[in-house]
């Protein structure tokens, strides 16, 4: 069976008193975010895309064509969003391995999934539009 971290089959769940927090770093949708800042409020993210660096066409000694990745990986963008808290809650496995097993999640601060993007999510190409973001979502009550 798959363990995945902070999951824990057939276990009551437990009784925080907090939410467990965003990660430092998150591997998603082939791209690796790590946390430039973070608030009460919001949250901006770094992204880079592990899966398919960027390349460069380099001639070897003998003339041949060849493509490089270009290192360190360059960020390929920011993410903002709202901090939002999850419930703690339970999901059983409907099929494979996991079928009928519960897995019990713990309460704990949301990363925005696709669907989120545009409500209390953002995601910028630019850091100054990023941060100007992430200053509006702490300077506005909600």
């Amino acid at each position: 069976m798959v363990q995945r971290q902070g999951i824990q089959p057939n276990k009551e769940p437990p009784v925080p008193d907090t939410f467990t927090p965003l990660p430092e770093t998150k591997k998603k949708n082939s791209y690796t975010y790590t946390l430039v800042k973070r608030t009460d409020k919001a949250a901006m993210y770094s992204m880079i895309n592990e899966k398919y660096p960027p390349t460069n066409m380099v001639v070897d000694s003998k003339g041949k064509e060849k493509w490089i990745p270009v290192l360190p990986i360059p960020i390929e963008g920011y993410e903002v969003f709202l901090i939002k808290h999850a419930p703690a809650h339970t999901l059983v496995g409907k099929t494979g391995p996991t079928k009928g097993k519960a897995y019990h999640y713990p309460p704990s601060e949301r990363f925005p999934g696709n669907e989120d993007f545009g409500k209390w999510a953002w995601a910028y190409i630019k850091k100054s539009a990023a941060q100007e973001k992430f200053e509006e979502l702490n300077a506005n009550p909600c």
